[in-house]
């Protein structure tokens, strides 16, 4: 009895860890990348909401590349988010004091929260990292395209507008085909 036990136990552990290292092989990275303008004149310590902005996926090409197809994709999740300033030049993020970053479908339905940021520095730089917020995102980055539309609290005047890049790194696992 002891060695049947013994042996199921182990069987479980192995099972368990499988799995697990299955999963990491099965997983591969994502990216995208938008530009976005943000214009000047908004008055100090006021939100302002952009448009949704169309962002088309290549998920089709990417899961073809990673050996999959969509409908074995069963989990994809936000790794990275980062903004950086490509115009103007000497710009940095501290005319900012949060920043946050919606995900919604198409037809701007069922949007969620992606990725944020709270009480940004005055010495942060050109470039910032949001915190993602772990949402599953695998209706989105299944779809040909989603839409994406920031929130912003400014606390210091822009006296022109200001072009960034964001770039999103997307975990995806996969089944095999």
């Amino acid at each position: 009895m002891l060695k049947l036990s013994t042996f199921l136990f182990l069987l479980v552990l192995v099972m368990g860890v499988s799995c697990k290292e299955i999963d990491k092989l099965l997983t591969f990275e994502m990216e995208n990348s938008q530009i976005i303008t943000l214009d000047s004149g908004f008055p100090l310590n006021s939100s302002v909401v952009s448009l949704p902005m169309d962002i088309t996926t290549n998920s089709e090409d990417e899961f073809k590349n990673n050996n999959t197809q969509a409908e074995f994709v069963k989990d994809i999740t936000l790794k990275d988010f980062k903004l950086t300033i490509t115009d103007p030049p000497s710009q940095d993020f501290s005319f900012l004091k949060n920043a946050k970053v919606y995900i919604a479908l198409p037809d701007n339905t069922e949007e969620v929260l992606l990725a944020y940021r709270d009480d940004i520095p005055d010495t942060i730089g050109n470039t910032m990292e949001l915190t993602s917020t772990n949402v599953e995102l695998d209706k989105y980055v299944k779809a040909p395209s989603f839409k994406i539309r920031t929130e912003t609290t400014f606390d210091k005047s822009v006296t022109s507008a200001i072009t960034l890049r964001a770039d999103m790194k997307f975990n995806v696992t996969a089944d095999p085909l």
